[in-house]
């Protein structure tokens, strides 16, 4: 029995994604994200080592704010972090905080919020990704960048960017 290749959607979950994007999980699933850590670990301090990071750096995360020049700002968990956690975490798990994301971005650049992972291959994809090689760039360390004159072009592009969220 063939199987029809047509039918076979693939899916990209968050820890397939480039390590340079950060991630900004909802409230309730960062505590259960660093409770379920400190379950495995038991210290702040084991963790950072797992991690690779200092204990402060994991309290940071963990709080998801910090304070600098009398303003707050929201502390964003690097995506190759989360990545070594993979391996540790059931799948279940993984899918929870996967679809808890409150925001993805890289370091400079706009933010895409309550993005909707995993994301599935379609024909928006394709689109999008012939929107940026003809008319874009996604350089690495740069925000990508979509330009062209025909507003109808522009307004493709922008509906086919309601797949990410």
């Amino acid at each position: 029995m063939e199987t029809d290749e047509k039918n076979i959607c693939r899916e990209f979950h968050l820890w397939e994604l480039p390590d340079n994007l950060f991630i900004l999980l909802n409230k309730e699933a960062n505590n259960k994200f660093f409770n379920k850590l400190d379950s495995i670990f038991g210290t702040r301090e084991k963790i950072g080592k797992f991690l690779g990071i200092w204990r402060q750096e994991v309290n940071k995360y963990k709080r998801q704010i910090q304070k600098d020049r009398g303003k707050y700002y929201p502390v964003y968990f690097p995506l190759k972090l989360f990545k070594k956690c993979v391996p540790i975490l059931d799948q279940k798990f993984l899918y929870y905080l996967e679809r808890n994301i409150a925001e993805v971005r890289v370091r400079v650049g706009l933010s895409v919020y309550n993005p909707k992972l995993p994301i599935k291959e379609s024909e928006g994809i394709y689109r999008i990704l012939a929107h940026i090689m003809a008319d874009g760039n996604a350089s690495k360390g740069k925000t990508p960048y979509y330009a062209n004159t025909c507003r109808e072009l522009r307004e493709y592009f922008r509906k086919d960017l309601q797949i990410f969220g």
